[in-house]
């Protein structure tokens, strides 16, 4: 009988560790950011000109990006489960730039080259959420021009050049159902597929788009959307 008394209490022991720890991938750890979290998330506060900064947070169960004000009032950005952990790291959200008292964000909601962001931005004095794009919307992003080119809907007739340092929005309209049976005919799922890297100098932006040509030869061609840039 005393054989079979000593596997016991290792058992026991090892469970009761379990229960006051985490475990992740194998790695037993306490219930802090930086000792459990492996580099999948970014530990560290980031400070903003207006004094608010951003912080990641951890409970062994989930962890939650934190948006704190000047005066410490908080608001969760996003927030992960702990399935979901590993990949916390690739699909963000990740601060691209502050601008003009502004936080422009990107969020990769699914890990890969293939699959386009989606962008918001928050006023960084308060975290208030004043503008986003939803992936399916998203066309191209220029951060070191703070440009991006997106649609306003999915008709994908109104092409948006969002100036956000100037705080300016310019439209092109593209003929009706062109971009529609385009992604159809050619089974593309997002619509940034079909654009083509665009040129950006001081005073205008070219971009470049693939689409399909209805009772046409040849049934595919390639159309370039101007805008004037303003200083």
């Amino acid at each position: 009988m005393k054989k079979y008394i000593l596997p016991i209490l290792v058992f026991f022991f090892f469970s009761c560790i379990h229960k006051k720890n985490s475990t992740y991938n194998g790695l037993s750890s306490s219930c802090t950011c930086k000792d459990v979290s492996y580099n999948l998330v970014n530990c560290d506060t980031t400070f903003f000109l207006s004094e608010s900064k951003i912080y990641w947070q951890w409970n062994c169960d989930s962890s939650w990006l934190t948006f704190e004000t000047k005066r410490g009032k908080k608001q969760i950005i996003q927030s992960y489960l702990e399935d979901k952990l590993p990949l916390s790291r690739s699909i963000g959200p990740v601060i691209i730039k502050e601008l003009n008292r502004q936080l422009w964000f990107r969020q990769q909601k699914i890990p890969g080259c293939c699959y386009p962001p989606s962008h918001f931005i928050l006023l960084s004095k308060t975290g208030e959420r004043i503008w986003e794009i939803e992936e399916n919307l998203f066309v191209q992003d220029y951060p070191e021009k703070n440009l991006i080119f997106y649609f306003t809907d999915t008709t994908f007739s109104n092409l948006v050049l969002y100036d956000i340092a100037n705080n300016r929005t310019t439209d092109f309209t593209l003929p009706k159902e062109r971009i529609s049976k385009t992604l159809k005919v050619a089974s593309v799922p997002h619509v940034y597929e079909i654009f083509e890297k665009g040129v950006i100098d001081s005073n205008q932006s070219e971009i470049y788009y693939n689409y399909y040509k209805e009772n046409s030869r040849p049934q595919w061609g390639k159309d370039t959307i101007k805008f004037k840039i303003t200083p």
